[in-house]
C-alpha cells in the first residue's frame, strides 16, 4: 500500500519561471491584449464557481505578482476555447446567464450570452445571446448573429451596430467588409459605410474568388434542381459561368483562378448516366470536362432499384504548381489534367495543414469550435496524402497518384491531420500505438523518415526551432504531463516542469513564440495537494 500511495505522490521541484496563484483548481489561462508590441502585463484564468455547478469565475492577475481580482462570473468549462479580442484588447467570451422561459416553452436552461470587457477596467457587459460571431481581420468589427437567425456588425471602436438581416444563412469578411446571404439577397456592408448594399438577389451562397470582393455565387433556376454559377464584381455586376445541376458544392483553388464542381442527373435513373467534372478557367473561360458512369458513385445502383440513394460526397483539391484538378467521389479519386482515376477507394479525410485546401469558405478565417480544412498536399505540390491498402495513411509523390508507396504517417486505424513546418521539407506527425496514446515525429522529406520527438502528447506549439508540448501524460489527451521545450533539428529536450495541466504564449504577429527568452504562462495540477500547484509565468530558456 504504501508503495502504491508513493506512486501516485507529485515528483520533482519547482517549474522554471514563478508561481503567481497558489491554487489547486485553475484553468484556462491567457495572455492579456492591451498592448500591440508585445506580451500584455496580465494573465486570465479561471476557477471553479461557488455555487457547486460545473461553470467558472473569471480572474485577472498581473504578471508582477500583485493580487489577482475577479473580473466575471458564471463562464463556461474550457471558456478559453472562445476567447477572442478586438483591436483595443477588449476580450470577447460566453457567459451562463439564466433567463426566464415562456410556459410553453422548452424546460428552463442555461443561455449563453456573448460577454465583453476591458479586462483592466470595465466591468462585464452583455451583447446578447449569440450562436455565431465572427471578427474582421484587423479585429475592428464583429458580426453577431443571433439564434433567430438574424445578425447585426458592430463597430468596436464606438459600439454602433447595424443590421444585416432577419434571416442571414452565410457570411464572411473579406478584408473589413462584410458580405453575407440574408434570404436570397448577396449583400455587403462596407467598413465605414452608412447602410448595406444589396449586391444581387436570389442567391444560395457564395465564395470568394479575390481579395477585392469578386465572388462566385450559386443562384437558384426556377422551376427544377438546375442553378447558375455567376460571378458577381465589386459592384455588383453578375456575369454568368455556367447552368448545371450542381452535385455537392463548388471548389475554388487557393488563388481564386479556376473553379471545379461535379454536375448530372441526381439521383441517375441509368447506370451509364454521366456524372460531369469540370475545371473552369475564370481568366480565360475556358472549362476542361471528363465524364464518368454514374454507377462509379452508386456501387450499381439506381433510383429505380426502391432504395434512397445518397447525394455522394465531392471534394476537389487544386494540386500546387499545376493545372490539375483532383476530385475525390464518394471515395474515389479522378484527376483531370492527369486523367487517371484510381482503382482503388482512397481516403482523403486526413488533410496537411496549415496550407490552404482549395475551399476558400472554410480556408476564410474559422468561428471558435471550427477547424480548417487545410489542403491534400505539402506546399510545393509534391507530396500527398492517401490511403493505402494497408489501412495506414501515407505521404507519397503526387506525380505517381496510382502507387502505392510512401513514408507512412499513421497507425492502423488511428491518425492525425500533419502540420507543415517548413513547406515541402519538414512536418509534425502523430502516431498513436494505441487509443489511449499519442507520441510526436518529425519528418523531414529529404531524408525520407520519423524522427521522435516526445511521448504521450497534448498541447503542442512550434516555433521555428523548437516545439513546446505536454508530454508524458498519466491519462487521457487531457490530462497532466511534462512541459518540455524539444529541439527539433537535434531532439534535444528541456524540462520546463512536471504536473503541467495547459500553457499560454501571448499573441504575437511575425515573431517566434518559443524563441528564448519568449514569455509563456502554465497551469500546474497534480494529482494530490502539491505545493507547486497553480498558476506560474517565466520566459523561455
Amino acid at each position: 500500500m504504501v508503495g502504491a500511495l508513493a506512486g501516485c505522490l507529485p515528483e520533482g521541484g519547482p517549474g522554471v519561471g514563478r508561481q503567481l496563484v497558489p491554487d489547486r483548481d485553475l484553468a484556462d489561462v491567457a495572455f492579456s491584449r492591451e498592448r500591440s508590441d508585445g506580451p500584455g502585463g496580465y494573465l486570465l484564468y479561471t476557477r471553479a464557481n461557488p455555487a457547486g455547478d460545473t461553470s467558472r469565475d473569471l480572474y485577472l492577475a498581473p504578471r508582477d505578482g500583485s493580487p489577482g481580482r475577479l473580473r466575471a462570473v458564471a463562464v463556461p468549462p474550457q471558456v478559453r476555447s472562445s476567447y477572442f479580442w478586438d483591436g483595443q484588447g477588449h476580450l470577447y467570451l460566453h457567459r451562463d446567464v439564466q433567463r426566464p422561459q415562456p410556459a410553453s416553452s422548452q424546460p428552463p436552461g442555461s443561455n449563453w450570452d456573448l460577454t465583453t470587457l476591458d479586462p483592466l477596467t470595465s466591468d462585464p457587459r452583455s451583447l446578447g445571446r449569440s450562436r455565431l460571431e465572427r471578427i474582421s481581420p484587423a479585429r475592428a468589427r464583429l458580426l453577431v448573429q443571433r439564434p433567430d437567425g438574424s445578425a447585426v456588425v458592430r463597430e468596436l471602436s464606438d459600439g454602433s451596430e447595424r443590421p444585416v438581416g432577419d434571416a442571414v444563412r452565410q457570411s464572411m469578411f473579406i478584408g473589413e467588409d462584410l458580405y453575407a446571404v440574408d434570404g436570397t439577397d448577396l449583400v455587403r456592408l462596407r467598413a465605414g459605410g452608412e447602410g448595406r448594399e444589396v449586391l444581387s438577389e436570389e442567391v444560395s451562397a457564395f465564395r470568394p474568388a479575390s481579395d477585392d470582393g469578386t465572388l462566385v455565387v450559386r443562384r437558384p433556376v426556377a422551376g427544377g434542381p438546375r442553378e447558375t454559377l455567376a460571378l458577381v464584381g465589386p459592384q455588383g455586376t453578375p456575369t454568368p459561368l455556367v447552368e448545371a445541376s450542381l452535385i455537392g458544392d463548388p471548389f475554388l483553388s487557393p488563388d481564386g483562378r479556376r473553379l471545379g464542381w461535379m454536375s448530372g442527373s441526381w439521383p441517375p435513373q441509368q447506370l451509364t448516366d454521366p456524372l460531369t467534372v469540370t475545371v473552369l478557367d475564370l481568366d480565360s473561360r475556358t472549362p476542361r470536362t471528363f465524364t464518368v458512369p454514374a454507377t462509379v458513385v452508386t456501387g450499381g445502383r439506381t433510383a429505380g432499384d426502391g432504395r434512397e440513394l445518397p447525394v455522394p460526397s465531392v471534394d476537389v483539391a487544386f494540386r500546387p504548381g499545376t493545372d490539375e484538378g483532383w476530385f475525390s467521389l464518394s471515395g474515389k479519386l479522378f484527376i483531370l489534367g492527369a486523367r487517371v482515376a484510381l482503382e482503388r477507394p482512397v481516403s482523403t479525410g486526413l488533410r496537411i495543414g496549415p496550407a490552404r485546401s482549395g475551399d476558400r469558405v472554410s480556408d476564410d478565417r474559422p468561428a471558435a469550435g471550427r477547424r480548417t480544412r487545410s489542403s491534400l498536399f505539402t506546399a510545393d505540390g509534391r507530396l500527398w496524402i492517401f490511403e493505402g491498402n494497408d489501412r495506414r495513411f501515407h505521404l507519397g509523390d503526387a506525380a505517381q497518384p496510382l502507387s502505392d508507396a510512401g513514408i507512412p504517417v499513421s497507425t492502423m486505424g488511428q491518425a492525425d491531420d500533419l502540420l507543415e513546418l517548413d513547406p515541402g521539407r519538414r512536418l509534425a506527425v502523430w502516431l498513436s500505438p494505441g487509443p489511449d496514446r499519442t507520441d510526436l515525429y518529425v519528418l523531414d522529406v529529404g531524408a525520407d523518415h520519423l524522427r521522435f520527438l516526445a511521448t504521450d502528447v497534448g498541447a503542442t506549439l512550434f516555433g521555428a526551432h523548437r516545439v513546446l508540448a505536454i508530454a508524458r501524460k498519466v491519462g487521457d489527451r487531457r490530462a497532466t504531463g511534462d512541459l518540455v521545450l524539444v529541439d527539433l533539428d537535434t531532439g534535444a529536450e528541456t524540462l520546463l516542469c512536471h504536473n503541467v495541466s495547459e500553457f499560454a504564449v501571448p499573441a504575437c504577429s511575425g515573431c517566434d513564440a518559443t524563441a528564448p527568452g519568449a514569455a509563456f504562462a502554465y497551469i500546474v495540477q497534480a494529482r494530490v495537494p502539491w505545493v507547486y500547484e497553480g498558476l506560474w509565468t517565466g520566459e523561455l530558456p
